[in-house]
């Protein structure tokens, strides 16, 4: 008798201990193959500046490739496949990254621009009438406002929001994160502005119409680009006017072009004037651009060493 009982209470031991060993395993199993919260970029420095934000908590899509057009990008059936599960996107908006509303519409998932608190610059077009220039103010906006250190502030602050808001168990962190990250921007502004004190000409000639906010934060002036506006070639009286402003500024050395253009166009023009080309990189994601203040920094220095 006492022998079946010992063999029953051990035969209830080994299906408890079972049970349990099956409930551990399968619960480790669960945790390892927990998903994190995903959250999409349109561009890279977007990317990192959320990065810098939400730490490890979640994951991060980006999706423009570095390297590839912002304006002519075309999201792949691929990339929809691979956001399925995203939860918000984070454009920059203002008609650079109009792609975002195929991508959201196909996913049923909302796009935040980031341009909270940030001054937005109207878009200014050359004319010329009766061979007078001109310029006119039109309805769109320039979408190159992250180009400035205070408005990656702005933007790192309306990510902070928003994820804390997707994300509350998270928000000491997030705020911790934004407060450090805000005091490297501080630095980084800093040390811009020192490179660029003393350079010996404060105009520039580019070939995108990006770098008008930069300009403009750091007491630079655009004296002209190859592009009026975003897509436009430059027709010739433009570019015989472009010529009167390198007559005009004779300390101009270099035309500064972004990598994802081809120069060849305009290769011969920089050689006829005896002018070089310099890359400015409004994009970044390569090794040497990894981060957006790496990004800042190198541009930064470009200018300094070819002015």
């Amino acid at each position: 008798m006492q022998k079946k009982i010992l063999i029953t209470f051990l035969l209830i031991l080994l299906v408890v201990s079972s049970g349990a060993w099956i409930f551990s395993r399968d619960s480790k199993k669960s945790v390892q193959t927990e998903k994190k919260p995903l959250v999409a970029t349109t561009i890279f420095p977007l990317y990192d500046i959320t990065k810098n934000i939400a730490g490890d908590t979640i994951d991060i899509a980006l999706i423009l490739p570095p390297g590839a057009e912002a304006h002519s990008f075309e999201p792949s059936p691929s990339l929809l496949r691979s956001l399925q599960d995203v939860q918000v996107i984070y454009a920059i908006g203002h008609g650079l990254d109009t792609w975002t509303t195929k991508i959201s519409e196909s996913l049923e998932v909302k796009t935040l621009v980031v341009d909270n608190g940030v001054p937005i610059r109207k878009i200014t077009e050359v004319t010329f009438r009766d061979g007078e220039e001109s310029e006119e103010e039109h309805g769109t906006t320039d979408p190159h406002y992250w180009l400035v250190v205070s408005n990656a502030k702005a933007i790192a602050s309306t990510i902070a929001i928003d994820l804390a808001r997707r994300f509350p168990e998270f928000t000491p962190l997030f705020d911790r994160n934004l407060e450090q990250y805000v005091k490297k921007l501080d630095q980084t502004d800093k040390e811009i502005r020192s490179m660029l004190v003393d350079i010996s000409s404060r105009d520039l000639i580019t070939f995108h119409d990006a770098w008008y906010y930069f300009a403009d934060a750091y007491d630079l002036h655009i004296a002209g680009t190859f592009e009026p506006t975003a897509g436009r070639e430059p027709t010739p009286q433009y570019l015989a006017n472009l010529v009167e402003v390198l007559k005009n500024n004779p300390k101009t050395r270099a035309i500064y072009y972004e990598p994802q253009f081809s120069t060849e166009a305009y290769q011969s023009f920089a050689n006829d004037y005896g002018l070089h080309m310099a890359e400015l990189d409004d994009i970044g994601g390569i090794p040497g651009r990894s981060s957006y203040i790496n990004l800042m920094l190198s541009n930064a220095k470009t200018i300094r060493d070819n002015q």
